[in-house]
């Protein structure tokens, strides 16, 4: 018999080929279809046309999410707290030193060339030791604390009256020195706390972070200097590097065993990295670029 509207008989599929089921039950077409006396109806395990999946747009609350880890969220802290106090020291140096009897915008030169300088020459060897420590946080901790108690050396040498330009210099020397490490360090850190889609997220939340505290450090600098004085102005600098050094003691994701240790030496390390950086033309023109306007708006 035939349906009543002229379709193919049962048991049989649309386009004339046979159906696979018996005494009357639905069958498998070749379409992936199973045909019945009702028409048909898709089949869970025919082949299915690919669909596009578009990955989902992520929002500003999933980076916010970042913060419940522990670790990523002691960092942020700590990188937080550190460049709100860094934002604090060149305003109160900067006063401190030209209210310094005998000195002029030279003197004011010298100390911010000796904070400035070991950034930019011992910056690779900051990423060389960096990558050859077992535990970066604890690292990251220890110079904080150097830059810290440079900062709160300079500070009590202005409540004491004993600052002078050379020593203030020294001391410059050394927290550069300390950020040298810090920095490239964090930057490898951040890496073993996340990765994939929220290692971008990170980094982003971390530089939000160092615009929002430079900004408020550079702010309340100001107020610290018009109303207490350069001197207690550097010594809360350094107690915001001592906060991040404790933050950074709390870290536990920051110990590996990967370290490059013995597998080559540090000059070979120095070497393979300034050849990296000097090849790609990009990089150091951004460099270039961003030291002179540094340079520029000190000056100004």
């Amino acid at each position: 018999m035939r349906e009543p509207d002229g379709g193919p008989p049962e048991g049989r599929v649309a386009g004339g080929e046979p159906a696979a089921g018996l005494d009357g039950e639905p069958g498998i077409g070749t379409s992936g279809s199973v045909a019945g006396a009702g028409g048909s109806v898709p089949d869970p395990g025919g082949a299915a046309a690919p669909a596009e999946t578009a990955s989902p747009r992520r929002r500003w609350r999933d980076d916010l999410r970042l913060l419940r880890r522990r670790d990523l969220g002691l960092v942020l802290v700590s990188r937080l707290v550190s460049d709100f106090g860094t934002g604090i020291a060149p305003i109160a140096l900067a006063f401190g030193v030209l209210a310094l009897p005998g000195t002029d915008a030279s003197s004011l030169g010298v100390v911010l060339l000796c904070a400035a300088l070991p950034r930019v020459v011992f910056l690779l060897l900051g990423g060389v030791i960096g990558d050859r420590v077992r535990n970066r946080a604890r690292l990251m901790a220890l110079a904080e604390a150097v830059a810290g108690a440079a900062h709160l050396a300079a500070g009590l040498l202005f409540l004491t009256g004993h600052a002078t330009v050379p020593a203030l210099a020294a001391l410059a020397v050394l927290g550069g020195s300390a950020a040298s490490i810090y920095y490239p360090t964090s930057t490898g850190l951040v890496p073993q706390l996340v990765s994939g889609q929220d290692l971008q997220s990170a980094n982003a939340l971390m530089r939000l972070s160092t615009s929002l505290a430079g900004i408020l450090g550079t702010a309340v600098g100001g107020v610290l200097v018009a109303t207490v004085g350069a001197g207690w102005g550097l010594v809360v600098d350094a107690a915001t590097y001592a906060v991040s050094a404790v933050l950074l003691s709390f870290v536990r994701a920051g110990s590996r065993s990967d370290a490059r240790a013995g597998s080559s030496s540090m000059l070979d390390d120095l070497a393979h990295g300034w050849r990296e950086f000097t090849s790609r033309r990009w990089v150091w023109l951004i460099v270039v670029l961003f030291a002179l306007s540094n340079f520029g708006f000190t000056a100004g």
